[in-house]
């Protein structure tokens, strides 16, 4: 337990232990999989747990899981494993990443104003509008015949302003 924390801390107490030669080898593959990341990220923090078996049923050798600053729970997960069985099983690697926690690290987008495009608008104007750095929402064809009442629609989306007769108008609660 005590070889748990920073990387180089960790692997330095794990060195440090009387253990058989395999997983001395162990060790060292671990080493080296260290360097690799920090020559290729040497900003990157990382920590050892080498009792953390959690989730890690099949694998073998390095595993690990991903962290980001100021974000609850792991990123993703995943690690060395054998896939097939038997003679032809072959060694893998793999990893999971979990869309909800990598949603919760981006970046919040900043507000746009979005316009409400009805239905005939032809998509060439919607995407200069997008061009232009507008969300564009556009409406669908009243299929039963009647007519769409499109400032309400707008509003009911929640859009700012509305595409009318080739230009953006704001849109205003009492309009």
């Amino acid at each position: 337990l005590e070889a748990t924390g920073p990387a180089e801390d960790a692997l330095a107490k794990l060195r440090d232990l009387n253990l058989p030669v395999a997983a001395k080898e162990q060790i060292e593959g671990l080493a080296d999989v260290m360097v690799a990341i920090q020559s290729d990220a040497p900003d990157l923090s990382l920590t050892i747990d080498p009792v953390e078996i959690r989730g890690y049923e099949y694998h073998e050798g390095v595993t690990f899981s991903l962290f980001a600053t100021g974000v609850r729970g792991e990123l993703g997960r995943g690690g060395r494993y054998l896939s097939g069985n038997g003679h032809s099983a072959e060694p893998s690697t793999g990893f999971t990443l979990f869309v909800d926690a990598l949603l919760r690290a981006l970046p919040k987008p900043s507000p746009r104003d979005k316009v409400y495009l009805p239905a005939s608008v032809l998509p060439a104007e919607a995407e200069r509008l997008r061009t232009d750095g507008w969300a564009t929402i556009q409406g669908m064809n009243d299929k039963s015949g009647g007519k769409i009442d499109h400032e309400a629609e707008a509003k009911r989306l929640n859009c700012t302003h509305i595409f009318e007769n080739g230009t953006v108008n704001t849109l205003t609660q009492d309009r």
